[in-house]
């Protein structure tokens, strides 16, 4: 049977690796407990440096990238300074990187880490830009026969309706997203902060989380979003006026890429994608709870290998996005086997109060604004149709959250329903040789 291969895990972003030095990540395992060369990397990252959970008010790098090769990867960054009097914060999206950081003053470029190699059981990042400090990335890969393509790339958003991006050359199964505000120009930065995920299986099966923060404020003024509405939201950075410049949902995949159908669209955006064709996926959304009862989630139609969850650790939104800048992202290979981090900059406040977050027994965070966890989703089983999550902190109130849940490709079966190649096996196993005499 064809296999997809998971392992969620973290490894430190070194600050005192010089340019050229690199950062050997290793110890991929599947879930038979086989180590696997990864064929596709989703990272995220907030700006601890922790090894162990750890929450408190401290500045944040964040960002989300993703990579499949040495010349398919990108990624979409910021920084948020905490304490200031006024607001400093700065974003940047690029193509030649799939971990950055980027300065508070001027937005450029200020660390950068690109895929040197995919390795067995794990994967080489190499310096471009020495890092200012350390922190911690997390990562999921994926990997394993199943997945039979992948591709990296970037598009610049055009205006409201359709937006066909066909460079990948092929049809997909499954697409993640990242941007940052109104970027229309890749490798370059703004003095806002506006960043921004989706991903998407299919028509009807997305999820996006974004926030922004208004540089410049003497009253901090920061906003989140988080819906499965649409596949990809673009905050503004400067949310005093529209909150949200873009959103997008996802239509279908096409022969050569996938369909974007942009339904708002004040200023063109860079995006950086990678499409997954191969494997099964399933994205959907739920509520965590107040109450210790489980959360299952169901329809994967195989036993999955991993999962991933975002959210903004509030209600849906609609239209308009809520106070607070905040996300949180996580996931699991196994019971035992997760990781998730997450930020929050307080919105209306004096000066910047600014939290980020790191757990590596959970796949969400919920961040009060007195910077403490007041909520924390993990993993209880891994099923043979999904996921069941279970709160180990239970949140004060109920609060979306959008799931990956990713597995094998389905094996091939008769129109009476039988397993084709199980089958044969058993034909050949059952014949037995006749004797004529």
């Amino acid at each position: 049977m064809a296999q997809l291969d998971c392992y969620a895990g973290t490894f430190l972003a070194d600050s005192t690796k010089t340019a050229t030095q690199t950062i050997a990540v290793t110890g991929l395992v599947n879930n038979l407990g086989n180590s696997f060369t990864p064929k596709a990397i989703i990272f995220w990252w907030t700006g601890r440096s922790d090894a162990t959970d750890a929450i408190g008010r401290a500045n944040t790098r964040h960002g989300f990238g993703f990579a499949s090769g040495t010349s398919a990867r990108g990624c979409a960054f910021g920084i948020n300074i905490d304490n200031g009097a006024n607001s400093a914060s700065a974003c940047m999206v690029r193509n030649d990187a799939c971990v950055g950081t980027c300065t508070s003053a001027a937005g450029a470029l200020d660390g950068a880490l690109d895929l040197q190699s995919l390795d067995s059981g794990g994967f080489t990042l190499v310096v471009d830009d020495q890092l200012p400090a350390s922190f911690r990335v997390s990562y999921l890969a994926l990997g394993g026969d199943s997945i039979t393509n992948v591709a990296n790339g970037n598009t610049v958003s055009v205006g409201t309706g359709d937006l066909d991006i066909t460079s990948p050359g092929f049809q997909g199964d499954m697409v993640f997203m990242a941007a940052c505000g109104d970027l229309p120009t890749i490798n370059t930065g703004m003095t806002d902060c506006s960043v921004n995920f989706g991903m998407s299986s299919g028509s009807g099966e997305s999820g996006a989380v974004g926030w922004a923060i208004d540089g410049g404020q003497a009253t901090m003024d920061t906003q989140g979003w988080a819906s499965d509405a649409n596949a990809l939201v673009v905050m503004d950075d400067d949310t005093s006026g529209t909150p949200v410049d873009n959103f997008a949902t996802f239509s279908s995949f096409l022969s050569n890429g996938f369909r974007l159908n942009f339904n708002r669209h004040d200023s063109a955006c860079q995006i950086v994608w990678m499409v997954i064709k191969g494997g099964t996926w399933l994205v959907g959304n739920s509520l965590t709870r107040t109450d210790g009862n489980d959360i299952a989630v169901s329809g994967l139609g195989v036993a999955p290998s991993g999962t991933l969850v975002i959210s903004a650790f509030k209600a849906e939104d609609g239209a308009s996005s809520s106070a607070h800048a905040a996300g949180s992202i996580g996931a699991a290979s196994g019971t035992s086997t997760r990781v998730a981090q997450a930020l929050l900059d307080e919105n209306a406040t004096a000066n910047a109060e600014v939290t980020p977050a790191i757990e590596y027994d959970a796949v969400y965070i919920n961040i009060s604004t007195a910077s403490a966890v007041q909520g924390l989703m993990d993993v209880k089983s891994f099923d043979s149709d999904g996921v069941t999550f279970v709160m180990d902190d239970t949140d004060p109130s109920q609060c979306w959250f959008g799931y990956l849940v990713c597995g094998p490709a389905a094996v091939a079966t008769t129109a009476l329903g039988w397993n084709m190649a199980e089958t044969h096996f058993r034909i050949r196993r059952e014949l037995k040789p006749v004797a004529y005499h």
